[in-house]
């Protein structure tokens, strides 16, 4: 979850999306009709494996935001050095698994304040956000080989402000403009069209490739993380509705499983936390070639897995 202080857009530099805070809008649009009660309402056709992936001995769990799944089936995430922030830590946040959960690789100790979004491009690179700056660190987006070697680095270290060569909380990578109110996700289809979490508008908002306005949905409740797979089925992760959110209520939190052809909803994860006061269930969402979900979770501090029944 990132702070709630100004209002975030997404920007282009050549061709990533990267969303970024700047000074709150909305804007119009057609929605997509969903029935009340069929909110929450879809079945689960999914099981929930807890504590599969391994970390070294005697390293503890931090909150988890950013993973993605690279074109091997490896499971990369973003944590946060077994806390909520890695300031003063010496502990690699940047996290390599193979599906069974064994540990293959981890990198870049040092590097980052708040890791956040994390995405893995065709070329098996690796894209992270740093979202908090301070004391010359943070506030950038870091491309990596996948053997942690830096390969680019955009905006300035500790400086959040908006101009073209800085961020201000980066929180996501896409590999463009309407205004959003927290829009936190980014992915694109098999037609190249560009679908943004606007969280705190509760919606998806989805644009083609010029940029140009198509329709925002509302179906699939209040976007935290979305991933679309080759199939053009997408996962959408809600971990603050009735909990962080104040304009939300009757929507569960938990992963809604839809297709972006027709924007209907098929399945739904519910979180199992009825009650909660703070973000819940999985924030960042992948999923693999065979359809496994992978949810990573800032508040319980985990990185779940989710296979079909």
């Amino acid at each position: 979850m990132m702070p709630r202080t100004g209002r975030e857009v997404f920007t282009v530099v050549g061709a990533i999306a990267i969303l970024f805070v700047t000074t709150v809008g909305t804007s119009g649009g057609t929605a997509y009709a969903q029935d009340d009660a069929a909110r929450n309402s879809q079945h689960n056709p999914y099981r929930t494996i807890e504590n599969w992936a391994k970390l070294p001995e005697g390293r503890p769990w931090g909150s988890t935001a950013g993973v993605d799944v690279d074109r091997h089936g490896n499971i990369w995430v973003a944590e946060r050095c077994g806390a909520n922030t890695c300031a003063g830590s010496n502990l690699p946040p940047i996290l390599e698994f193979d599906p069974s959960g064994k540990l293959l690789k981890s990198f870049g100790e040092g590097m980052f304040l708040f890791p956040h979004g994390l995405t893995v491009d065709k070329d098996g690179n690796i894209w992270v956000t740093d979202g908090q700056g301070a004391t010359g660190k943070g506030q950038q987006v870091f491309k990596f080989s996948p053997d942690g070697k830096v390969l680019m680095t955009l905006g300035k270290a500790g400086v959040a402000a908006d101009r073209p060569d800085t961020f201000n909380m980066p929180s996501a990578v896409a590999i463009g403009s309407r205004e959003f109110d927290i829009p936190h996700c980014l992915a694109f289809d098999s037609k190249g069209r560009l679908f943004v979490g606007d969280r705190n508008n509760n919606r998806i908002q989805i644009f083609d490739q010029e940029g140009n306005y198509i329709a925002e949905w509302k179906q699939f409740s209040r976007p935290s993380g979305i991933s679309i797979d080759k199939h053009d089925i997408i996962y959408v992760a809600d971990s603050e509705s009735e909990s962080v959110s104040k304009n939300h209520y009757g929507w569960k939190r938990g992963i809604r499983v839809g297709n972006v052809k027709d924007g209907s909803v098929t399945a739904f994860i519910a979180d199992p936390v009825e009650v909660a006061t703070g973000t819940s269930a999985a924030e960042g969402i992948a999923v693999d070639s065979k359809g496994t979900i992978y949810g990573a979770e800032v508040g319980p501090k985990d990185l779940k897995k989710y296979v079909k029944k």
